[in-house]
């Protein structure tokens, strides 16, 4: 995450804390395109409890992820201000799939909110087309 309080990053120890100073972190939507932002159905806040049970799932999933062998398609947004287009690169890179059965596409104007913002079209083309290539290579 892009969060200095996420996992890995400088003000993580102070996650807990937070936890007990401040109950709701307020939401804005992040758009490339603000003309999207009247489509965006997020929640106003998120307790600040789920953020730290986030950090612990992000540190366990990823210790975790060489166990991971199954086809994947991972989108990321190199203009996401929300996840580091990092962490698509350690995914893609700590998984054990096989190099043919995996797939990163990079997406270079649209923010967090990819099925939502200016690139939506293309986003959602690139999912359906990767779910057909496996249903035909599956058969």
């Amino acid at each position: 995450m892009v969060s200095p309080f996420g996992p890995g990053r400088p003000f993580h120890f102070l996650a807990p804390i937070f936890l007990k100073t401040k109950k709701q972190w307020l939401t804005t939507p992040i758009f490339t395109d603000p003309e999207y932002a009247r489509y965006d159905t997020r929640y106003a806040w998120v307790p600040v409890e789920a953020f730290v049970q986030l950090f612990d799932l992000i540190k366990v999933t990823r210790a975790r992820l060489p166990e991971v062998n199954t086809p994947i398609l991972i989108l990321h947004s190199k203009n996401d201000t929300t996840n580091s287009p990092e962490g698509a690169k350690v995914l893609f890179s700590d998984i054990s799939t096989q190099e043919d059965q995996k797939q990163l596409v990079w997406f270079v104007r649209t923010e967090h909110e990819m099925f939502l913002d200016c690139e939506h079209e293309e986003v959602n083309i690139t999912v359906v087309e990767y779910i057909q290539n496996r249903i035909r290579s599956n058969n």
